[in-house]
């Protein structure tokens, strides 16, 4: 046996520290989601409110057992997420958790939690070896995240509140910083519920037509929403169908967090069909994640999306060199790209005829 000497017993010390950052780092993000989700659903950050309180308390209104209440909040407590006054067991909000406290916050918690993006990953090293992600095993023969959640409702209803609860966050911020001043008819591509065209509506009282385009389904489950379609401007209009083939006229076309969903190959597509559509001056209006094209050794949590992006739709994010690939596949020029000030945010990348 090896003796103890202090040169050993440092190595091991610091073999211990490498081995426990592997096992944080494989499962403990694991772990952490999930005990985030698990407060999201047990809405505990809006049960303690304003004042600290006991997990005695806490187990009686949210309904669950007092210790291990305890230790899932001790253990949140440990990533920001609440935290352990000098009372023991009574626990107070954080801005973290205080944002969680908040629906549209806990909504898009809660869709990152649904089990079909943990199957998802389960195949990743799969993926990487092959250049494409098939989910079809971890889903059941089901191929795609898309297909899938119409098979679970609950799932789907979770995801298009999530969905909506980040549109609503960022639309005000993204119309503001738009120019729709030199426009008529402004169609936004897979607008959903139409938050998007309603606002640009609302912040653009010169814009003649806002068209919210979307799959049929989609169009048809708006129309049952009788509150919100009393609440619509006139100048709103919702047509359904495919944009792989066919889009409406229009001088202005928005995709908001859309491309990103779709490969290269897809993407070209999607903008060659909205090409033979456009109106003469017409420009697409393309909201995503703008990487930096340069080597950083900080890089921002979009790399992490992308790889998200990749394993759950075979999407990506990408550089402005990726758009530029993209700008000459589909015959289209970049006018002009206006970058968030930081990788997280949006950014906005202007096509041409």
């Amino acid at each position: 046996m090896m003796p103890m000497t202090p040169e050993v017993m440092k190595k091991q010390a610091e073999e211990a520290e490498l081995m426990h950052k592997l096992i944080d780092l494989s499962g403990g993000a694991v772990q952490k989601s999930r005990a985030l989700v698990a407060a999201a659903r047990l809405n505990i950050a809006a049960a303690i409110g304003a004042e600290p309180k006991s997990c005695e308390k806490l187990a009686l209104e949210v309904g669950c057992d007092e210790e291990c209440l305890y230790r899932l909040m001790r253990a949140l407590s440990q990533i920001g997420i609440f935290k352990e006054t000098e009372e023991s067991r009574v626990f107070e909000n954080t801005r973290l958790s205080t944002a969680l406290a908040q629906d549209n916050f806990r909504d898009l918690v809660m869709m990152t939690g649904l089990s079909c993006n943990y199957r998802a990953w389960e195949v990743f090293p799969e993926t990487v070896k092959r250049g494409k992600s098939d989910l079809t095993e971890v889903l059941g023969g089901i191929p795609t995240i898309w297909q899938f959640l119409k098979t679970r409702p609950e799932d789907e209803m979770v995801f298009g509140k999530a969905m909506s609860a980040l549109t609503n966050k960022l639309t005000p911020m993204l119309v503001a910083q738009s120019d729709f001043t030199k426009f008529d008819t402004v169609c936004d591509l897979g607008g959903s519920q139409g938050t998007f065209i309603s606002a640009i509506l609302r912040a653009n009282p010169t814009i003649k037509e806002g068209i919210n385009f979307d799959l049929p389904t989609v169009i048809e489950k708006n129309k049952l929403n009788e509150a919100r379609n009393k609440q619509l401007d006139p100048r709103f209009k919702e047509v359904g169908g495919d944009f792989f083939k066919e889009v409406p006229a229009a001088d202005c076309y928005v995709l908001k967090n859309t491309l990103h969903d779709w490969n290269d190959e897809c993407s070209v597509k999607i903008l060659k069909s909205i090409a033979s559509a456009m109106k003469p001056g017409a420009k697409i209006y393309v909201y995503d994640f703008l990487l930096s094209n340069e080597k950083n050794e900080n890089l921002s949590s979009v790399v992490w999306m992308d790889l998200n992006m990749l394993q759950l739709c075979n999407g990506k994010e990408r550089t402005l060199a990726n758009w530029e690939h993209i700008s000459v596949e589909t015959g289209l020029k970049i006018e002009r790209v206006q970058r968030a000030p930081k990788e997280n945010m949006t950014s906005l990348v202007i096509f041409t005829k």
